[in-house]
């Protein structure tokens, strides 16, 4: 489970909104007490990336966690990893997915990431989109009925800089399309100058219909 941050998070979620207290139950286990709704037991990981073997101590536990969160804020989680929480219901993310699911969710258990959530819809609702799998949590492998398959990859990032795809690619290496899920913001057009060097689409969710759909 590598570093304790146990002790770090019971502190630093007392700044929620929702929380009454926080304390250390065990190695890389805190026990978080809300104001009105259920307590939610986290697994603390600091890893990159997130694999099954990381995971897997979790879920074997007397009293397995209701969520486990991942310090690195941009370590990939591997597509075994999450399977592996989710066929045991228990939810998975970053810091940002611990603070949003214990304000939105009385079962944490049941929190999707919403960029998640997003991307896939998006894909079902394709026409052109026979299925996809994920190959981590920033990354899919979509299957379309023509017969072709794409690698896509997400980035949450307000201005898609050159340093943002690079970092993203360097990452998340091979995709063809990066899929810009934040509304706002913009690429630049170094972002689009390295992607095309790096022999990559960026699209945001009005463009990613035509590459669905070629």
């Amino acid at each position: 489970m590598a570093r304790d941050q146990s002790n770090w998070l019971a502190a630093a979620i007392l700044k929620h909104d929702h929380v009454a207290s926080a304390e250390r139950i065990g190695p890389s286990l805190v026990r978080i007490s809300r104001k009105e709704q259920p307590p939610v037991l986290v697994g603390i990981l600091t890893v990159s990336p997130v694999t099954y073997e990381a995971i897997a101590p979790f879920i074997e536990l007397s009293e397995v966690p209701d969520i486990v969160v991942n310090i690195p804020t941009r370590a990939p989680w591997s597509a075994d990893a999450m399977r592996g929480l989710a066929e045991a219901g228990v939810a998975y993310g970053k810091m940002y997915d611990l603070y949003r699911a214990l304000w939105r969710e009385d079962d944490v258990r049941v929190y999707q990431n919403p960029e998640f959530y997003y991307a896939e819809r998006l894909f079902e609702q394709h026409s052109n989109v026979a299925g996809w799998d994920h190959i981590s949590d920033q990354s899919y492998e979509v299957t379309l009925w023509n017969g072709g398959k794409l690698i896509i990859a997400l980035t949450q990032a307000y201005e898609v800089t050159a340093d943002e795809v690079r970092s993203t690619y360097a990452s998340l290496k091979p995709f063809d399309v990066l899929f810009k899920t934040n509304p706002y913001g913009r690429v630049s057009s170094q972002g689009h100058n390295a992607a095309k060097l790096l022999n990559v689409q960026i699209v945001d969710a009005s463009s990613l219909h035509a590459v669905l759909d070629p």
